[in-house]
């Protein structure tokens, strides 16, 4: 069922429209900074993990080096691994830190 699911046009594009969401967010971020987005940030996060641990479930090792996308999987991989160490794993060493 998860095959079936995340190969569907639906589910391609429920996950291109977070991903213009989330460049529409980031352009009002920049535009005004003093917004506190952190809960959005959030939302999109948890999106993108789930969507790639969902492929991951699927196509295992293949993911990353036997599928017809395998530069794109590398990319999306990096991209959720940095959104995972920008606000998980950067405000844990910085509490650190400041203690």
């Amino acid at each position: 069922r998860l095959n079936y699911l995340i190969h569907t046009e639906k589910w391609a594009g429920m996950t291109m429209a977070v991903i213009i969401l989330n460049t529409v967010v980031m352009a009002i971020e920049a535009d005004y900074p003093h917004l506190n987005m952190t809960l959005v940030e959030w939302g999109f996060l948890v999106f993108y993990l789930v969507e790639i641990s969902l492929r991951l479930v699927v196509c295992g090792r293949d993911f990353f080096w036997h599928s017809g996308d395998v530069a794109w999987n590398w990319f999306d991989f990096i991209i959720v691994t940095l959104g995972v160490v920008d606000m998980i794993i950067i405000p844990i060493v910085a509490g650190e830190k400041g203690s």
